[in-house]
């Protein structure tokens, strides 16, 4: 796989990986770590779809990401980006963001437990 930027802040159409391929095992826990300018932040961008490669495909169990609907694989990964950021929204949506579903009760159990329960009240 290719992989263009398509940040116009960047350079544009430059070629940031080729001939590049990631397999990670299912039920894994991986970290993707290097020196600045790695790519980890690229590929970040490209798992989410805040861009999509210029050649080659981004895929999970053999589906390609743009077939996707974002809330169907973002259950199932988790990623940790070295900036954390936060939306301008409240905490109880910031809290919930990971997994829009999950009810009051089991965010506050999730916060108890990660000791910014009471940090929040």
């Amino acid at each position: 796989m290719s992989i263009s930027d398509s940040d116009p802040a960047k350079e544009p159409n430059k070629v940031l990986f080729e001939d590049f391929n990631l397999e990670i095992e299912p039920g894994t826990s991986n970290a993707i770590v290097g020196e600045s300018g790695f790519g980890k932040t690229t590929l970040f961008n490209l798992l989410q779809r805040i861009y999509d490669p210029l050649e080659g495909s981004v895929t999970i169990d053999d589906q390609d990401v743009s077939d996707l609907k974002f809330e169907s694989f973002r259950k199932h990964i988790a990623v940790i980006p070295q900036n954390g950021a936060l939306f301008n929204d409240t905490i109880l949506f910031n809290l919930q963001y990971g997994n829009s579903d999950a009810t009051l009760e089991e965010i506050q159990e999730v916060a108890k437990k990660c000791k910014i329960h009471d940090k929040i009240i």
